[in-house]
């Protein structure tokens, strides 16, 4: 019955880990996917990389606005729909895949019926940037404006082309302009500003495309996923393409807040559940865990096996023993009792298939132990080929096991101490050292750790990963100040200074101190007024000197 509850609580944790969104705060999203355009060839992903979005901001737990092909009437319908969601939402997401184009430094974005014949069109046939921001701006936390919108637009260059004279700047470039930075807000564009995107030949942008592998990762903060994005998108253009992040937030944001691989192997790993271990194959089958996972699955389940044949084993003997009784006492009175050879001879009968049976499970027996070993073997050499490979790896990638050499998962420790606040010194990598080792000591305090560990180890690396937020707060002296998870010197107003216990004090000048300190002696009655000039000295209206 303990076993069985100990099963449910594990499996309730994982799923609750797992499934954080479901009782968290208020998503919106306004998604806008813009491919036909009339007047312009088709654009071929757009709609997909619209609908994609969607569906993969639903399971994240956001309530989504899907438009698709919008004209300009449709497209501010859905802006006016999103602004009242987004009134007061946690999180509030735009994301367009489509045309747009920039004129004079401002940004808009391309409904398919727009026509564009001079500047009065910008106005009415486009929406502005300007609007979007307006949008989310109704949020009251986050604000994440995501933009697939530079893909090369000949609308917009026979705008310019219609517009330029000899006298006049056009003020049309390639692509989009950066948007000036809010707070609280994070902008994406799918390339540089004034460049242009490709569209790709697959089903999704090579930007989408990458954003929607990043954002079905679990458990990465918003700024590592968009460096993968970049990373992806940088690769797979041949590096022709780098994504812009321009981000302004004052706290961590996970968008796909669902437990990660290390998270979710961290709870499993130490329990003996063959249920929970199938669970995380079937949601990680291709993790850095997934091994060891079905190493350990293998063992529990052959463990069991052969539990189950032992105790048939000892339900045969206990039955064979019984038989051999009842026949030996059958045989003793047989003078007396009216037991007949035919009896005899079934109990003989079964006490042969007894043990016939018996000679079966041994043998399934002998055969499953050496299979369990050959399986401990064959874990030994897939460890020691995994360290073998962490060994290899160049650097330490905070989404990657850290390596086995010290020097690496040391680096990767004092990253993530650095980031949790507790590590504030130079870069070192020296495990020794007085600043690393109170950095541990402090993490270990803060998070009651049974000890202080006493060297670098992977459990330490994933045990920190899976902390968020700020755990150490730093100790700062009077004169000093918390700022950012570090210690600053306190700054005071105009005309004040900082004393000693960290004080603001008006400021006080110290040669009118020094005269109030020391006021001027007065002469004696009757004597002499010393003049200005050394040696000289008024007396009656008249000068001496010596």
């Amino acid at each position: 019955m303990l076993n069985h509850l100990a099963r449910v609580a594990i499996l309730l944790t994982t799923f609750a880990a797992s499934m954080s969104w479901a009782f968290a705060d208020k998503r919106v999203a306004l998604v806008i996917g813009n491919g036909v355009y009339p007047q312009a060839a088709r654009l071929l992903n757009p709609a997909n990389d619209a609908q994609d979005m969607a569906d993969t901001l639903k399971l994240l737990g956001f309530e989504v606005i899907l438009q698709l092909n919008t004209d300009k009437p449709t497209f501010s319908k859905a802006l006016a729909d999103f602004s009242r969601a987004s009134t007061g939402a946690d999180v509030a997401l735009f994301y367009y895949a489509g045309h747009g184009m920039q004129y004079q430094g401002r940004n808009y974005l391309m409904p398919i019926d727009a026509e564009l014949k001079d500047e009065i069109s910008l106005q009415y046939e486009l929406v502005a940037l300007d609007e979007i921001r307006l949008a989310l701006d109704r949020s009251a936390g986050p604000r994440i404006m995501i933009l697939d919108a530079c893909r090369n637009n000949p609308l917009a260059a026979q705008f310019a082309r219609s517009l330029s004279s000899p006298t006049r700047a056009v003020g049309t470039t390639r692509g989009l302009a950066r948007v000036e930075q809010a707070r609280g807000s994070v902008v994406v564009y799918s390339t540089q500003a004034n460049e242009v995107a490709a569209d790709g030949g697959s089903r999704n942008s090579p930007f989408t495309g990458a954003l929607l592998e990043s954002l079905r990762e679990p458990g990465l903060e918003i700024s590592a996923m968009f460096r993968k994005v970049a990373a992806r998108v940088y690769e797979q253009t041949n590096d022709q393409q780098i994504p812009e992040l321009s981000m302004s937030l004052l706290s961590d944001l996970y968008l796909n807040r669902n437990a990660s691989a290390a998270q979710i192997w961290g709870q499993v790993r130490e329990g003996n559940d063959p249920a929970a271990l199938r669970d995380f194959l079937n949601r990680f089958p291709t993790s850095f865990y997934a091994a060891d996972a079905r190493t350990r699955l293998e063992m529990l389940e052959s463990a069991d096996r052969e539990r189950e044949l032992r105790n048939r084993l000892a339900a045969l003997e206990s039955e064979r023993q019984n038989a051999e009784v009842e026949l030996s006492s059958q045989t003793a009175a047989a003078g007396r009792a009216k037991a007949s050879a035919a009896e005899v001879a079934a109990k003989d009968r079964q006490i042969a298939e007894i043990e016939e049976s018996r000679r079966r499970i041994e043998a399934r027996l002998a055969e499953l132990q050496q299979r369990m070993q050959a399986v401990a073997i064959q874990a030994n050499e897939e460890a020691a080929a995994r360290q073998v490979q962490r060994q290899k790896i160049a650097a330490v990638d905070p989404e990657t096991p850290a390596a086995i050499d010290e020097r690496k998962l040391a680096v990767a420790i004092e990253s993530e101490l650095r980031r949790l606040g507790c590590y504030a010194a130079a870069t070192s990598a020296d495990w020794q050292s007085p600043a690393f080792r109170k950095a541990v000591a402090d993490f270990a305090v803060r998070t009651h750790l049974a000890k202080v560990p006493e060297q670098p180890t992977p459990e330490l690396l994933d045990d920190l990963k899976a902390r968020g937020g700020p755990v150490c707060t730093p100790t700062c002296g009077p004169r000093e100040r918390e700022d950012q998870g570090r210690c600053v010197a306190r700054t005071c107003g105009a005309g004040e200074v900082l004393s000693g216990s960290g004080e603001c004090v008006p400021r006080v000048d110290r040669k009118s101190a020094s005269a109030v300190a020391r006021p001027r002696r007065s002469e004696p009655s009757g004597a002499p007024a010393r003049g200005g000039r050394s040696g000289c000295f008024n007396f009656n209206g008249r000068q001496f000197c010596e």
